[in-house]
């Protein structure tokens, strides 16, 4: 029953785009290849910086500057996160600032999230301030991605 109402608004407003976070995700895991991965079993307590992709399955408490993040379920990171594109099925406490931002139905976001391109599935927890930054480019970590202020949820 609902499915012929949702084919029959998709023809009515035809959408060449698709911009679900699984398939940015999937996009942000293509293009640099295979990402590091920082497995479930590991910790990381302190700053990581990559200019790769990288996807973490564990925990990491601390600064995420990054190519291209994934945040696995399961996953966790403690600190800011700053990326050209985030995608998030895990757990993020702290601010998100990048280009392209997708929160899968598992993903729990606490803090704000600046972006250009902002993904949300039904189900995702975010809470906190989600701020678009008009004209960003999803292609590069830009200067003023760092300079913008979010106030985490408290």
């Amino acid at each position: 029953m609902f499915q012929k109402q949702i084919t029959s608004l998709q023809k009515k407003f035809p959408s060449n785009r698709t911009h679900s976070p699984a398939s940015i995700a999937a996009k942000a895991h293509l293009i640099s290849g295979v990402p590091s991965i920082i497995r479930a079993d590991l910790t990381i307590r302190g700053d990581l910086s990559s200019k790769g992709d990288v996807q973490i399955e564990g925990r990491v408490f601390g600064r995420v500057e990054v190519g291209n993040l994934i945040v696995a379920e399961g996953g966790e990171v403690e600190g800011d996160v700053v990326a050209k594109t985030v995608a998030v099925a895990g757990a993020v406490r702290g601010s998100i600032k990048a280009g392209t931002v997708a929160l899968s139905a598992t993903a729990r976001v606490q803090g704000g999230i600046a972006h250009d391109v902002l993904a949300i599935e039904a189900g995702a927890q975010l809470e906190g301030e989600c701020k678009r930054l008009p004209g960003a480019q999803t292609d590069k970590v830009l200067p003023e991605l760092l300079d913008v202020e979010l106030e985490a949820a408290e």
